[in-house]
């Protein structure tokens, strides 16, 4: 093993409580023992970024609301203490969104099935409060709710809203669909994740897991309770796992993941229509007739 390399980017669940029961997500069915992360354990693991210099993005979130894990201004606060040059993301759901006094770079709200008002003020109070963070909304489509998009632009003009492709989280929830034929593999099968490459996602018990849709845990690479940051993300497992993928030698997860499945077309037109007055239109078009 050749430890020469380093995340450039982490994302760590301190922890997976969840407020809601969103059916374009699959954290309110999860199994997994719902708690806040050790904060020694999150201690060891930010001591380790901040020992290599850590700059990339660092995001404590990943399956749950961020906000309902008890003293979570701790987590933060450590984070801004001991990796000044990092970028710090979260994401929300909005519903208990605080006022903070924590520097955040990145605040990324989603919307799924309302516009909720009590939501829309913490928003604004947020804003007055952190008025450099960069705040972004995301409307995951379920196939009814592209009216949100006209809305919430209207609410918030300075902000970009988004209409967002709901994921099949790796095949395991939500669907999945083969293209046999030769002419749709073509269109459809594309080697675009580079999260092997770059992003170490850990567990709220410190387990090191395939990536943010593995929200069961079902293929582990290492335990950061028994070994530092740099032994798991150049271990045999990891490393086998990234070759493998570059030549599309897909695990049981990735095979299903419609990340890697998805439409050839998709991210250039985004960028085309992202430049036209008819954006929200044209995008909920293209959503509806071509993304399933």
């Amino acid at each position: 093993m050749v430890e020469n390399k380093f995340p450039k980017n982490v994302q760590i669940e301190i922890g997976n409580y969840c407020n809601l029961f969103c059916s374009t997500c699959p954290v309110s069915r999860m199994k997994r023992k719902r708690q806040p992360m050790d904060f020694e354990l999150f201690k060891k693991i930010i001591d380790e970024l901040s020992a290599n210099n850590f700059s990339g993005a660092i995001a404590p979130f990943l399956n749950g609301e961020t906000f309902l894990t008890p003293k979570f201004e701790k987590y933060l606060h450590y984070i801004r203490l001991k990796l000044p040059k990092a970028k710090l993301s979260i994401y929300t759901n909005g519903k208990v969104l605080p006022v903070l006094n924590i520097d955040i770079d990145e605040l990324g709200i989603s919307f799924i099935d309302a516009i909720y008002g009590n939501v829309v003020k913490k928003i604004e109070d947020f804003r007055k409060k952190n008025p450099h963070t960069d705040i972004s909304i995301n409307v995951v489509y379920t196939g009814t709710n592209g009216w949100m998009v006209g809305v919430l632009e209207e609410i918030f003009p300075d902000i970009q809203v988004s209409l967002r492709k709901r994921f099949n989280y790796a095949g395991q929830y939500g669907k999945y669909k083969e293209h046999y034929t030769r002419l749709g593999k073509f269109f459809y099968k594309r080697n675009i994740c580079s999260r092997f490459e770059d992003v170490m996602t850990i567990l709220v018990d410190g387990r090191v897991c395939l990536c943010c849709f593995d929200y069961e845990g079902k293929i582990i690479f290492g335990d950061l309770n028994k070994n530092t940051i740099r032994e798991i993300w150049n271990n045999e497992k990891f490393e086998n796992t990234r070759k493998n993928f570059k030549i599309r030698k897909y695990n049981e997860l990735c095979s299903k993941c419609d990340v890697i499945e998805q439409n050839l077309f998709l991210r250039t037109v985004e960028r085309m229509i992202r430049v036209n007055p008819l954006y929200t239109h044209a995008k909920n078009l293209w959503i509806k007739f071509s993304i399933r």
